[in-house]
């Protein structure tokens, strides 16, 4: 293996800087120079690389994994910024479906992956360390990553915290396919022979496509993949320290290639010096809530020009690694708690300033009051599998949820909106409460298992299992099955407490809970998940992320006249209000200027003043944005048509044909 280094040393004020450079062709064997563990029998090979030798990660068969810490070439200095180059080389796996993928990593020192080999984000080879920079290549699509799922394609990571989900769903693509991770078609009729997952053959139909990883020494990191800019310049958080290139990646049932060479790793690195920054001035609480608090200082100041800072409470470093923020948002925590803050600067040579004096901040207490419109949220994170006997079993079920929130219908989709949350167990629970009297049936759904439980009553030691999802993804189905309830007479205004609980392990995650009267013709899957008005729950509506209590309803309006808006939110006080508009057929939101509260009048209103309206409600705690709304003419003509492209106006041509309608005067 060529390996070539070079350096320079300038000598600055308290530290010197240098520039290195290392390249490896893999023209010799590396494992006398790099860490190679995992089950790969041949990891290296002499020749059928871009320029001789190179580094198999992978090759199309079966379970193989294969991690290579490189040599540190700064020798422990403070890697300001770096460049990271090389060539790949990746698919025609053995079948249909190319997996499991790979990453590439500059893991910071003490990272467990450099040490022992495991300790991967979520457990996985293809996403990369979990401190520094990480680049995974997902070839197959189902995994929990510690802040999301991933997907079929590029996800970079920043010390544990996900900054790009790029898809490539494109499979198989054409070398030079920008859509697609492999680098080449698949040889079907290589593997209908008998081919053999090692051979050159397996490999001969792929190409090499460049790949490179830039982080400049103001934190901007920039992602290119086979000539395409992945990300551009995104402004990191990253925080200057010792690190070490890293490769990984794995298959498991599918399976696919993974080759380098030519990688070229060039840094910007100085030398540790002994001089702690100065400790931070202004510590002082900024916000104050049940669950959640808010504290703020004024930044240190140290020799290089750096800082970060960890955080102390009750004791315990709770940062994971040092932000450079000077402001923290502590939650989960209990009401009516008093807890003890500290904070002390790092400087990207390790020194550490004293701790500041200790913070006190206690959270206000709690006083739950009954609200129609909701059902309590709760998620208790960090518990895999599908079953909800994982959850129920589990010891944190009996202790307090890790996020807790209010679900303005029957399904967790109002309060978690996407797939992107994994390993947790959910329970809603409140009270249902219907307007007719009569026989009812409830329909469950979910993705992962769920079991829906109601009462007899107001009392939920009354409360049975009606109905269980064992498995997933179903639409509602039809009496008998048991998603579905047997027929419940139940009492117009009478309360009865109602829960769902639901387990998800990865992928798509939601529980959702229809009703339908019994004599109701509608087939079961048309029926939408209950209603808030249906639904009620006590809740502490004086703190809290914002919660759209009332949202802002559509009107028609008379050319020339007023229309008004109005939204009702409940949540830690004080609420901020934004009002946003965006015009009918175009796909850019904008703020409407000095419209700030809860209620926004529209004074005489002209056509160009179509769309659709919303506003976002903000406190310390987060924010929450209210449903669309319009508002039309009566009178005024318009024309519907299909457009090209779903949502918004988007696609050229549309844009077109409805630029030409408006000035027909449409």
């Amino acid at each position: 293996m060529r390996r070539f280094i070079t350096g320079w040393l300038a000598s600055l004020l308290v530290v010197a800087a240098q520039a290195g450079t290392a390249t490896y062709n893999f023209d010799t064997d590396p494992s006398t120079t790099h860490k190679i563990t995992g089950n790969n029998p041949q990891p290296w090979r002499a020749t059928g690389g871009k320029t001789g030798g190179f580094l198999a990660i992978t090759y199309p068969e079966g379970s193989q994994s294969t991690t290579v810490v490189f040599p540190d070439i700064d020798a422990g200095k403070i890697v300001t910024a770096f460049t990271f180059e090389c060539d790949l080389r990746v698919g025609n796996s053995a079948g249909d479906r190319p997996a499991d993928g790979f990453s590439v990593s500059f893991a910071r020192a003490g990272d467990p992956v450099i040490e022992t080999g495991a300790g991967f984000a979520g457990g996985v080879p293809e996403a990369g360390t979990t401190t520094g920079i990480a680049i995974s290549f997902d070839t197959w699509a189902g995994n929990a990553l510690p802040d999301g799922a991933d997907l079929e394609g590029i996800i970079v990571r920043v010390d544990n915290k996900t900054v790009l989900r790029q898809p490539m769903p494109t499979r198989h693509g054409a070398c030079d396919d920008a859509t697609s991770l492999q680098t080449g078609p698949r040889d079907a009729a290589y593997w209908t022979n008998g081919g053999d997952p090692q051979d050159p053959a397996s490999w001969a139909g792929l190409c090499w496509q460049p790949f490179s990883i830039e982080l400049d020494s103001s934190g901007k990191l920039t992602v290119k993949y086979k000539g395409k800019t992945i990300l551009d310049k995104f402004q990191t958080t990253y925080f200057p320290t010792a690190s070490t290139l890293v490769l990984a990646g794995r298959t498991g049932g599918a399976n696919e290639n993974t080759h380098f060479d030519n990688i070229k790793l060039t840094t910007q690195a100085v030398t540790p010096d002994a001089v702690a920054p100065t400790v931070p001035p202004g510590l002082a609480s900024s916000g104050v809530s049940t669950r959640a608090l808010a504290f703020k200082w004024n930044a240190s100041t140290d020799d290089s020009g750096k800082v970060a800072y960890e955080i102390d409470r009750d004791g315990t470093i709770i940062t994971s690694t040092p932000i450079t923020a000077t402001s923290y948002f502590d939650t989960p925590v209990k009401p009516n708690t008093t807890y003890s803050y500290k904070v002390r600067a790092v400087d990207p040579s390790g020194n550490k300033s004293a701790f500041t004096s200790v913070l006190t901040i206690k959270t206000d207490v709690e006083t739950l009051t009954p609200t129609t419109g909701f059902l309590t949220f709760e998620a208790w994170t960090g518990i895999s599998g599908t079953p909800v006997d994982n959850l129920i079993g589990d010891a944190k079920y009996a202790g307090p949820a890790d996020v807790v929130a209010y679900a303005s219908s029957l399904d967790t989709r109002t309060v978690f909106g996407d797939d992107s949350h994994e390993n947790y167990g959910g329970r809603l629970s409140g009270f249902f409460t219907p307007d007719q009297s009569g026989a009812f049936e409830f329909f469950l759904r979910s993705d992962d298992a769920s079991q829906l439980f109601l009462s007899t009553d107001d009392k939920v030691a009354n409360m049975a299992q009606i109905a269980e999802e064992t498995g997933c993804c179903d639409a509602y189905h039809e009496s008998g099955d048991p998603e579905t309830s047997a027929p419940i007479t139940m009492v117009a205004g009478k309360r009865y407490a109602i829960q769902v609980l639901w387990k998800e392990g990865g992928g798509g995650d939601y529980a959702q809970v229809a009703m339908r009267k019994v004599g109701d013709t509608t087939a079961a899957a048309s029926l939408k998940p209950i209603a808030g008005k249906f639904l009620s729950t006590s809740l502490d509506a004086k703190h809290g992320p914002p919660i759209i209590s009332e949202q802002p309803k559509a009107v028609d309006v008379a050319l020339g006249a007023s229309a008004t808006f109005s939204v009702g939110a409940l949540g830690s006080q004080p609420l901020s209000y934004q009002w946003t508009f965006r015009p009918l057929g175009q796909p850019t939101t904008v703020d409407i200027k000095g419209e700030n509260g809860a209620t926004f009048t529209l004074k005489n209103a002209q056509a160009p003043n179509s769309g659709s309206y919303s506003v976002t409600v903000s406190n310390f705690e987060g924010s929450a944005t209210t449903v669309p709304i319009s508002i039309k003419f009566p009178g005024t003509q318009y024309i519907y048509f299909v457009t090209a492209d779903p949502g918004p106006l988007t696609f050229a041509g549309d844009i077109a044909v409805y630029q030409r309608l408006l000035k027909r005067g449409f």
